[in-house]
């Protein structure tokens, strides 16, 4: 808890920042209580799913702490801690899938391709939040970006004028 509690603290602040019209300390702190709360019930189920293969222990407990927030922005009875409502709707809760998603048996990816593009477009996080999590520039996060976006291009023909994914 001690290592990295600072980590799950500054994941909620920047969620709270981009998602809610003030700042909470209170809401910030409490958010900050049920990463702890989620992570350790049913007999620590979530931590136990933990799997390194997917990514490192930090960015795993950051995506956990920005769902966590996330589902508790939407359960605030406070109207007025929503910024955008309608953002906030559109993310899917903890238990619903999104929609749209599409299951690909064949991935050209590799692991930190997917991580990247995962990070920055299904938790929309940004570059330099990426990188803080990565542990890595700002750069190299553009970099693998570009590089995944070119491949999927590739191996899925599109042209690139006909999609700008960014």
């Amino acid at each position: 808890m001690d290592r990295f509690s600072g980590l799950i603290y500054s994941t909620v602040i920047r969620t709270v920042r981009r998602y809610a019209n003030k700042q909470y300390a209170d809401e910030i702190e409490d958010m900050t209580q049920e990463v702890f709360i989620k992570l350790i019930k049913n007999d620590f189920f979530l931590l136990k799913a933990y799997d390194a293969t997917k990514a490192s222990f930090s960015t795993w407990l950051s995506i956990v702490a920005h769902s966590v927030s996330i589902d508790y922005l939407r359960k605030s009875p406070k109207e007025s801690l929503l910024s955008d409502d309608k953002n906030l709707k559109m993310l899917p809760t903890e238990n619903e899938g999104s929609k749209e998603a599409i299951e690909f048996t064949y991935n050209p990816l590799s692991p930190r391709q997917r991580l990247v593009l995962h990070l920055l477009y299904d938790k929309d996080m940004d570059v330099s939040e990426v990188a803080l999590i990565l542990k890595v520039k700002m750069q190299t996060v553009r970099s693998t970006k570009h590089k995944a976006i070119e491949k999927l291009r590739k191996e899925f023909g599109q042209k690139k004028h006909l999609t700008r994914l960014v």
